[in-house]
């Protein structure tokens, strides 16, 4: 058999795997994202939000428990779809046979997918999925928690765990995931450090709630995401002010406010 053959058979086995672990990594990354977003916005309302109700302390995390897999199943659909329409016995190596291609491929599908499925099952779709975390921070009375899929960029360079991850999100298997879904988990666990030092700030502990916020600045600048790290800076100056340091919090906004500057200049 000639070389090339042999190398783009090869090829193609290991973009079809790529697309197995896809269809067995997404739905858990999927859920373990959105309980996490939501395990944020409790956690910045805490013990101290005037609009959290004592009840929502125990209803908050049932409510993530159920409305996880929902997404997760809706993710789950729509990567099988793609993994049956573009790679069916047979028509493997007509793509390009290479992981990066089969993630593409199927990332194209899903994003495609996601809408019409949500209106054919009921189930949420992204969108839908970060409008009710909106909905519910608004209730709590915090900020809503970032939307890992209005900040991903595909040339945020490279996503490799610089920081522990929080909570639950450390059970997934990192090395599979794409780099999608590796901001996406990064994102989730930039808003459970985010949450730590809210509750850190509001119970006085403020060089505790400086450290923690510093991290998420360091996190935001890995993801190079603009938003995040604006709203890193922001935290700072809410930590300034809580402790007494004006000087420092106009500091910090003046940062926050050139990071979005620069954002807007260069398209980020």
């Amino acid at each position: 058999m000639p070389s090339w053959i042999a190398a783009a058979g090869q090829r193609a086995q290991q973009a079809a795997h790529g697309v197995r672990q896809r269809v067995t990594v997404d739905p858990e990354v999927a859920e373990q994202v959105t309980m996490a977003l939501m395990t944020a916005v409790i956690g910045a309302a805490g013990e101290h939000s005037a609009k959290i109700h004592p009840m929502a302390k125990i209803v908050g995390p049932a409510l993530a428990k159920s409305v996880g897999p929902m997404v997760a199943a809706s993710t789950a659909r729509q990567v099988r779809k793609g993994l049956e329409k573009g790679y069916r016995p047979g028509t493997a190596g007509q793509a390009e046979a290479s992981g990066e291609a089969a993630d593409a491929d199927v990332e194209k599908v899903v994003e495609e997918g996601t809408e019409a499925d949500a209106e054919n099952t009921g189930e949420p779709s992204d969108a839908s999925t970060a409008h009710m975390l909106s909905e519910l921070a608004d209730d709590f009375g915090v900020r809503p928690p970032p939307d890992p899929e209005a900040l991903y960029r595909p040339d945020s360079g490279p996503m490799e765990l610089l920081f522990p991850l929080p909570g639950d999100l450390a059970a997934l298997p990192w090395s599979p995931l794409s780099h999608r879904d590796r901001f996406f988990v990064l994102v989730a666990a930039w808003a459970l450090r985010e949450a730590d030092g809210i509750q850190l700030l509001r119970s006085g502990d403020f060089g505790q709630a400086s450290e923690v916020f510093q991290e998420c600045v360091a996190r935001a600048k890995q993801m190079q995401s603009a938003e995040l790290i604006a709203r890193s800076y922001e935290d700072l100056a809410e930590q300034a002010v809580e402790s007494g340091n004006e000087a420092a919090a106009k500091v910090w906004r003046a940062a926050a406010e050139h990071e979005r500057q620069e954002e807007a200049t260069d398209g980020r």
